[in-house]
């Protein structure tokens, strides 16, 4: 994750430190003031924000954290909020109701993956799962977490089942279930047992792996990612694995975001700059046809739902494209994010 583009024109990486020292907090913040970055209004959002996670000394997890408080809104909209897995899970639950009409006999019972849960708060989603109904729901994620971001982020989502369990029941499912679920999870010295895990760590019907190995073959009903395939560079090996995971008559559920990436951390950045220059930016780039082709090359049997287009004109056709896409119909540069219902027969 880059930094914030609000940051990069400053000089703040010693000033970012402040904040993480309980002494000297009060005058990073003035600091972040005199910036422009903050307003007087923000202020409270932001000591509540550092008042969390203990916070490294190491530099680089210093500035990490930073760029989750750049937000205005850190306590209610930040990474640690209860709306982050909610998001994914508001992504998951139309391809899910598909997917019942297919015949996905539902989460009650179910052996569930999130395929890249991601750093801040990888156990989160499959927590949410599991308080629906799901027998086991296993959370993977190979890169490094952050413990004590992810500890947080389930505690602080934990509290805000219990305070309003109707707002994360999922469709048909009763929300006064969902707590007592949760309170089945060991989350005792969470943080410490994440770090001392390496990122593995079973809480019973919540697991967090980094290594797929550690699953058997046809050991999951449903598998599902949100804006994790466009990342994923052998991506036919990816499907391959999938699909061996999965039972006969299991279904994974992914949505994909074909956007150049480079946008969302900098918004001068054109969608589709990467169309132009061929730059993959920590995406494959593949387009929705190509990917589309391999999830039948897998074995898979591929249904899309299309979630979101460009506007008109973000597309030119008229502009020269790099070679790397060549010979692709105009139609693989308007969709945006879409979802794929895949079912293994």
């Amino acid at each position: 994750m880059p930094m914030h583009p609000a940051l990069q024109p400053h000089g703040l990486a010693p000033l970012l430190e402040l904040l993480f020292e309980p002494d000297r907090q009060e005058a990073g913040l003035a600091a972040l003031q005199r910036a422009g970055l903050l307003g007087a209004s923000q202020l409270d959002d932001w000591r509540a924000a550092l008042r969390g996670p203990a916070h490294a000394s190491d530099n680089g997890d210093l500035i990490a954290q930073a760029k989750l408080l750049v937000d205005p809104q850190a306590t209610r909209r930040g990474k640690l909020a209860p709306s982050e897995p909610l998001a994914v899970l508001a992504q998951l639950q139309p391809l899910l109701q598909w997917a019942q009409t297919r015949g996905f006999a539902g989460l009650t019972g179910a052996r569930v993956l999130d395929l890249g849960a991601g750093l801040f708060y990888p156990l989160s989603a499959s927590a949410l799962l599991y308080a629906n109904g799901a027998q086991q729901a296993t959370a993977f994620e190979p890169w490094p977490i952050h413990a004590e971001f992810a500890a947080s982020a389930l505690q602080s989502l934990v509290l805000a089942v219990m305070d309003d369990p109707a707002r994360f029941a999922l469709s048909g499912v009763d929300p006064a279930t969902l707590a007592p679920r949760l309170a089945q999870l060991d989350l005792r010295h969470l943080a410490r047992r994440l770090q001392d895990g390496e990122g593995r760590v079973d809480l019973g019907g919540v697991r967090l792996l980094r290594s797929l190995d550690d699953l058997a073959s046809g050991s999951l009903d449903l598998l599902f990612s949100n804006s994790v395939l466009e990342h994923i560079d052998d991506l036919p090996d990816s499907l391959r694995r999938q699909h061996a995971l999965l039972r006969s008559g299991g279904f994974a559920c992914h949505t994909v975001d074909f956007a150049d990436h480079r946008h969302y951390h900098d918004r001068r950045t054109h969608p589709l700059q990467c169309l132009a220059d061929g730059v993959l930016d920590a995406i494959n780039g593949l387009r929705p046809p190509q990917m589309e082709r391999l999830f039948l090359a897998a074995g898979f049997q591929a249904f899309k739902q299309p979630k979101l287009a460009f506007p008109p004109g973000v597309f030119d056709p008229a502009r020269p494209r790099h070679p790397r896409f060549a010979g692709l119909p105009e139609t693989a540069f308007t969709e945006w994010v879409n979802g794929y219902l895949l079912c293994k027969s």
